[in-house]
C-alpha cells in the first residue's frame, strides 16, 4: 500500500487505475485493493473517470497507518457498494435535503424503495442524535408522501468522504477520524 501513495505521491499526479498494475507491481485485483482502501480512508479522490490523485490527507506523514485502521477490508468490490455509503455522499452533495431528496439521489432501479427509505430514515436519526446532522426548522411537502411533510436537515459534520459506520450498540464509527463518535463523545 505503501508503494499506491508513493506512485501517486508528485504534485498534480493523476494516475490511471490501468497502470497501477504495472506501477505497484502487483495483479490487477491486489492493485485495485489498495486503491479502494485508500479511497476509503479519504487518502486519495477520484480526478476524472478512472484516474486518481492524493488528497492532503494522502500527502501527510501518518497516512498508511489510516489506511489500516480506517479501511475495511472489503468493500464487495465496488466502491459505492451499499446503500449507506451513496446515502452519505448524497448528503455531502446536497448540504440540505429532506429524506426524500437523499431516496431519490441514492435510487437505483433494482433497489427495493421501502427498504431504501427505511435504511434513510435510521441512518439520518443516528446521524442527528451524535451531531452530524440537524434538523431545519419547517417542513417540505413531498409528493410521493401524504403526510404534512417532511424534515429538512443540514450536514454539519462532513468529516470526508467514507460514511460513518452506524455499529450496533448506536455509535458512530468515522472511517474518516478513525475513531467511534457517541453521543456523548460528538465529532469536533
Amino acid at each position: 500500500m505503501h508503494a499506491l501513495l508513493e506512485a501517486l505521491a508528485a504534485p498534480g499526479t493523476c494516475v490511471h487505475i490501468d497502470e497501477l498494475p504495472d506501477l505497484l507491481g502487483k495483479s490487477y485485483r491486489d492493485a485495485c485493493n489498495d486503491l479502494r482502501r485508500a479511497y476509503a480512508a479519504g487518502l486519495i479522490e477520484r480526478a476524472s473517470e478512472g484516474c486518481y490523485r492524493l488528497t492532503e490527507r494522502g500527502r501527510s506523514e501518518d497516512a498508511e497507518p489510516l489506511m489500516l485502521v480506517a479501511a475495511p477490508c472489503s468493500t464487495g468490490g465496488v466502491w459505492d457498494a451499499t446503500a449507506r455509503n451513496r446515502i452519505w455522499a448524497a448528503m455531502r452533495q446536497l448540504g440540505k435535503f429532506c429524506r426524500a431528496d437523499l431516496a431519490a439521489a441514492v435510487a437505483q432501479p433494482d433497489s427495493d424503495r421501502r427498504a431504501l427509505e427505511n435504511s434513510i430514515r435510521r441512518y439520518v436519526a443516528r446521524l442527528v442524535a451524535v451531531g452530524y446532522l440537524v434538523p431545519l426548522t419547517g417542513r417540505v411537502r413531498v409528493a410521493a408522501h401524504p403526510n404534512p411533510g417532511q424534515k429538512r436537515y443540514r450536514l454539519v459534520r462532513d468529516t470526508g468522504p467514507a460514511s460513518p459506520l452506524v455499529r450496533r450498540d448506536g455509535s458512530i464509527f468515522d472511517r474518516n477520524l478513525a475513531r467511534v463518535v457517541t453521543a456523548d463523545v460528538q465529532a469536533g
